[in-house]
């Protein structure tokens, strides 16, 4: 009874400041979606959009951040905004100075007048239902650190696929989403094209759950930038680059260098930056191109952007800007031999054949640098490619542009089909597709554990540590297909010579039908009757099985 009457004691205050400013909870009744990327070792960054009707309501909205248990002391932070009331509204919640390798809760409250303390929102947390989120920080950056990733491409426009469902149950330290985010294929440059796309996104419900609690890093291709295999001269370029930076939560785009910790944790590392080292550049087209880069632990991730300058120059899908950049992101590489174990080039295309075969020359120079910043210090390199909507693996046997392993990873619903290859550990085109990766780190050495999945089902497995384990399979897309149709190609075979055989009866049915009845009609001009015509029928049937069966002796 003392327990009882302790509690309801303690809930008085939160039950007071309900009733004089009306503070709720309802998550999905003020917001529509928001999700989350640019996660580092020290922040990350929130899009939050608000429910459409709601807007005319003059109403505050705060984010709650903090570590469990919650207590005073364990709320972090909180971000009090109020949405403007306009169309396509966003709001960019930013929250930095986070420690590394830390696990973060957060909650969103609403209200007519927010002014809360922290004792305030803990009693609010444990009186109220609170919809809450959660994410980790990363590990120092140059330092060893495990993690667990995804990387995958290509969804229908408000897909509804369990897939989604599917990859948040994979809990992955964050997500590579490599373009095709929708299919709504814009050939105007016009924001609102753009953003009712990303709309049908937000709206839907299994992509709604996947990407407000998985932290993502989205680099778009041809069908979420213009219309299909779209270039540099999309139309739609100008409104592609404004709303992307509007609606989608990214870093430092376009970095000089990777960003790293150096100054900030007391065991960081202070990386060799010294300009002298590296290729120097001016933007000259500033507004365009989101490639950026990151280091999570001793991993680089370079994501290049190969659409916005794709065949502005004839044989060339970087742009000398780009080139520069990624030629810098290896350098640092180079210069930091010691602290980076592995490097991932993220292309949105596939790298063995296809697309990147249509530009050789800029493939040869990126494989020049990797060779020479990458390869010659031993250190492992890899790319992670997506617009073919397939899983394979190759351990770099069929990738005469550098030897190292190539992993393909789409599509997460769209229908399938096969480019590249051959590729050592077999692909499998179609959908309800994705890749998990786990980085091993033991300071000595980088360990991969690789998972192509179709429906959270394990189809093509590798482990960078122990590839005798995974015995080779080479496969071709024409094998790929092969063997996808073989079920149906045995299928249509037993029911094509089934249906062959019931034709050619039935044709010899209506053949001796329609001899017969010639006979018939000869026989009764002869005067015969009905008796006589069917014996002398009968005979003469015998007398042609007779006749057959003497020749048939005669030839052996």
């Amino acid at each position: 009874m003392d327990r009882l009457f302790t509690y309801l004691l303690s809930l008085l205050p939160i039950l007071s400041l309900l009733s004089a400013q009306t503070i709720e909870t309802d998550y999905d009744r003020y917001l529509l979606f928001h999700w989350k990327g640019a996660l580092t070792s020290h922040s990350i960054q929130l899009k939050v959009f608000p429910q459409p009707a709601l807007l005319a309501v003059n109403y505050q909205t705060a984010v709650v951040l903090f570590q469990k248990p919650i207590s005073s002391d364990n709320i972090k932070e909180v971000i009090t905004f109020t949405f403007t009331n306009a169309e396509y509204p966003v709001q960019a919640v930013e929250f930095s100075d986070l420690w590394y390798n830390t696990e973060y809760s957060y909650f969103f409250v609403f209200g007519s007048s927010i002014s809360l303390t922290k004792s305030d929102f803990v009693n609010l947390y444990r009186s109220k239902k609170i919809q809450e989120f959660h994410f980790k920080t990363f590990g120092i950056a140059l330092k060893p650190y495990s993690f667990t990733f995804g990387a995958a491409s290509c969804a229908s426009s408000g897909s509804e696929t369990e897939t989604f469902l599917q990859m948040h149950d994979e809990n992955m330290a964050f997500f590579i989403h490599m373009g095709d985010l929708h299919y709504d294929d814009i050939t105007k440059d016009d924001d609102r094209l753009y953003y009712e796309a990303y709309y049908k996104v937000f709206r839907s419900k299994t992509q709604k759950k996947f990407f407000e609690n998985t932290p993502i890093f989205y680099i778009w291709d041809d069908h979420d930038f213009g219309p299909n295999d779209s270039n540099g001269k999309s139309p739609g370029k100008p409104a592609a680059h404004r709303t992307y930076h509007r609606f989608v939560p990214y870093g430092t785009l376009k970095n000089f260098l990777p960003g790293h910790d150096g100054g900030r944790f007391p065991s960081a590392i202070t990386p060799n930056i010294s300009p002298g080292f590296y290729q120097t550049f001016t933007a000259t087209d500033n507004d365009y191109g989101i490639f950026q880069s990151f280091l999570v632990g001793r991993c680089l991730f370079i994501i290049a952007d190969l659409r916005s300058f794709k065949d502005e120059y004839e044989g060339d899908i970087l742009s000398n800007f780009q080139k520069a950049w990624v030629q810098n992101q290896l350098r640092f590489v180079d210069l930091n031999k010691n602290d980076v174990a592995a490097v991932f080039f993220v292309s949105t295309v596939t790298w063995i054949g296809d697309t990147w075969g249509d530009y050789p020359s800029t493939q040869r120079e990126v494989t020049s640098w990797i060779k020479q910043y990458v390869k010659e210090n031993g250190i492992e390199m890899f790319v992670i490619a997506g617009d073919a909507h397939m899983i394979a693996f190759d351990d770099g046997s069929n990738n005469d542009h550098g030897g190292f392993p190539v992993i393909q990873s789409a599509s997460i619903a769209r229908c399938f089909s096969c480019k590249g290859g051959p590729y050592s550990h077999g692909t499998w085109p179609g959908g309800d597709q994705y890749g998990v990766v786990t980085v091993e780190d033991n300071g000595t050495k980088v360990c991969l554990k690789i998972k192509l999945k179709r429906k959270g089902k394990v189809m093509i497995e590798y482990d960078t540590c122990n590839p005798q384990a995974y015995p080779r399979h080479e496969m071709s897309c024409m094998d790929a297909y092969i063997k996808m149709f073989q079920p149906s190609i045995v299928i249509a075979s037993v029911f094509g010579g089934a249906l062959i055989v019931i034709l050619l009866l039935h044709v010899k049915n209506i053949v001796d039908i329609s001899f017969r009845s010639i006979l018939t009609r000869a026989y009764k001009l002869k005067g015969l009757d009905d008796l006589e015509i069917a014996q002398r029928i009968k005979y003469d049937k015998e007398e042609r099985q007779a006749l057959k069966k003497r020749k048939k002796l005669s030839g052996l």
